[in-house]
């Protein structure tokens, strides 16, 4: 709709339906818009909308998001529509809607049983291990017991070996570090809630907020945790991100580390001073949008959030 205003699709000039007058402002039939939340043909809901819109912008050949957005990156670079092509930028990539995304700590429990012969970065031996070559998990033999190698270093291991270290969570060579597999973090079952923010972030003026609320009920410690079967309390926690162009990368990352239970463990609270509480993980959040260590601003923050995601691995 934004490439569409910038080439003069969305409205003309004639006679209005609604005044009767000539010579007027009117909608182009060639877009359509909703103007009213409280329902009727020009209003919400309406479920065959946004299909609709989507086909009259192809038919007028309108670009789908990721085009326009390469579009104005090129015209910006040109220097000939810079102001304007910046402005189309901003608009485009804020973020627009509510979204909650679950994570479910059980299939993560699931996943850590499965078998190594079926985790990604790992392979059967492919040569017959010499009598003296041993496990560097065990220190036993690699002759005895079904042995794998990881693909990346060929660093080979007994295959029970690996799976108990599977279990804690651990996916990385003793040997030299390498990792293989998926990342997988130790969180408990909740939710992550992401919505606007009216108020600016400090340091990223005028963006607007990203608001994130993460949501974990009480629950039993997993096979992972430092007590299992026990239980653990509850928490609610808020985080905030610039609601622009680096805001909305750094939250595509930490919408996946979310999935791989990456952002939060339990263990012992510092602030609580009580075990088998649920606290942040290693990835850094801005829990305020008031000056301190925890707020805004900080324009270190985001690059810092980067690195220790791209150290867990987080696409």
């Amino acid at each position: 709709v934004i490439y569409a205003w910038k080439r003069g699709l969305v409205f003309t000039v004639g006679t209005s339906a609604t005044t009767g007058r000539s010579d007027a402002v009117v909608w182009s039939s060639l877009v359509p818009h909703k103007t009213s939340l409280q329902g009727g043909p020009h209003g919400w809901p309406d479920g065959a909308y946004l299909r609709a819109c989507r086909e009259a912008l192809d038919a007028l050949r309108v670009p789908d998001a990721g085009e326009c957005e390469r579009r104005a990156e090129c015209e910006s670079a040109s220097g000939s529509e810079h102001r304007e092509a910046s402005a189309m930028r901003m608009v485009v990539l804020p973020l627009l809607v509510t979204e909650e995304i679950a994570y479910d700590a059980d299939k993560n429990d699931d996943n850590a049983t499965a078998k190594v012969a079926q985790t990604e970065g790992l392979q059967p031996i492919s040569r017959f291990p010499h009598s003296n070559e041993t496990c560097r998990l065990c220190g036993k033999s690699l002759a005895s017991g079904f042995c794998v190698e990881i693909q990346a270093c060929r660093h080979a291991f007994h295959q029970k070996c690996l799976e108990n270290k599977l279990l804690r969570g651990v996916d990385r060579c003793s040997v030299c570090g390498v990792s293989y597999g998926r990342p997988r973090g130790h969180s408990p079952s909740g939710t992550m809630t992401i919505d606007r923010d009216p108020r600016l972030c400090p340091g990223f003026e005028p963006a607007k907020t990203i608001r994130i609320t993460y949501r974990i009920p009480p629950g039993i410690q997993k096979s992972y945790h430092p007590h299992p079967g026990r239980r653990h309390e509850g928490t609610t926690r808020t985080a905030y991100l610039p609601n622009d162009d680096e805001g909305i990368r750094l939250l595509q990352r930490l919408r996946c580390a979310w999935t791989l239970g990456l952002i939060f463990t339990v263990g012992y609270s510092v602030t609580c001073q009580r075990n088998d509480c649920v606290t942040w993980a290693t990835i850094p959040h801005k829990t305020r949008l008031e000056k301190g260590v925890y707020g805004f601003p900080d324009p270190c923050y985001v690059d810092d959030c980067h690195r220790v995601l791209d150290g867990l691995l987080v696409p």
